[in-house]
């Protein structure tokens, strides 16, 4: 059995277990525990941030907690994130059967369909140091039952790409299904300018403005962020901003921030299951 081992446990978030659960768990408990919280019903995608936990754990947890409190929970998650160490055409999955962070192995399971004619292929090595997906396990394992999870990179930010994301993201689409995006917004800018350029990009995002995004949006994932505004306006799926924040929050430097954002996608899921499929 091949299992990827962590890159940035220890780093990104902690690195022993027991500390980790309870850190994950807090973040979802937070936002359960916020006034006026309410579950949203037909979940069907996700945007949440991938910064250090003590950066934007806090708002990943808005997202998580949507995950957590499902009726049904979802069998399978796909995540979609920029790679930040390699660049490469198309969409790479990788071959693993497990991904490893201190919380245990995380089933992992094959892009399902047509790969090949959606670009799609096998790159362990763009997965190794990357933790645009990482970063999301962890929470991911904690949850009443744990889905098997698709990890997917994607290499390159023009047209050609975008067009390859969202094919890839289309077919793998599926009841039982959650779709997440992985992002964070702009980057190093000041507090006050961060918080303009990313109520522009939240903006065009909760809009499902493919356009607007890829003219004026701010995100290192947004190649991530207008596959799934494509998507949700095709599947007619509304959007829920469900927070935001900066890196100035747990930094208290407000002259160079990072934003961070949680979305939620509601709608109906697709007609039939999709199954994962060895590469």
């Amino acid at each position: 059995m091949s299992v990827r081992a962590p890159a940035v446990a220890g780093a990104f978030y902690p690195g022993e277990a027991e500390t980790l659960r309870r850190a994950v768990l807090g973040y979802m408990d937070a936002a359960l525990a916020q006034p006026g919280w309410q579950p949203l019903s037909g979940l069907r995608a996700l945007v949440v941030p991938h910064a250090g936990y003590a950066y934007s754990g806090r708002i990943a947890g808005l997202a998580y907690a949507q995950l957590r409190a499902m009726h049904e929970p979802p069998r399978r998650v796909v995540l979609i994130g920029p790679s930040h160490h390699q660049r490469f055409a198309g969409v790479a999955a990788c071959t693993h059967d497990a991904w490893r962070t201190p919380l245990g192995e995380m089933p992992v399971c094959k892009p399902s369909g047509d790969v090949e004619r959606c670009a799609v292929h096998f790159n362990d090595n763009a997965h190794a140091l990357e933790h645009s997906l990482e970063v999301q396990v962890p929470f991911l394992q904690v949850l009443p039952r744990v889905p098997e999870v698709l990890p997917l990179l994607y290499g390159r930010h023009d047209e050609h790409a975008l067009g390859d994301v969202e094919e890839v993201a289309r077919e793998q689409l599926a009841e039982w299904t959650v779709l997440i995006v992985s992002t964070d917004l702009s980057h190093f800018a000041s507090e006050s300018e961060a918080r303009e350029l990313d109520q522009r990009t939240l903006a065009h995002l909760l809009e499902l403005s493919v356009e607007k995004l890829l003219d004026s949006g701010d995100a290192c994932g947004l190649l991530g962020m207008a596959a799934l505004a494509h998507l949700a306006r095709e599947g007619q799926w509304a959007p829920h901003l469900l927070g935001y924040t900066t890196s100035a929050e747990a930094s208290k430097d407000a002259s160079r921030v990072v934003g961070y954002a949680a979305v939620a996608f509601t709608g109906q899921p697709a007609a039939a299951p999709t199954h994962c499929q060895a590469p």
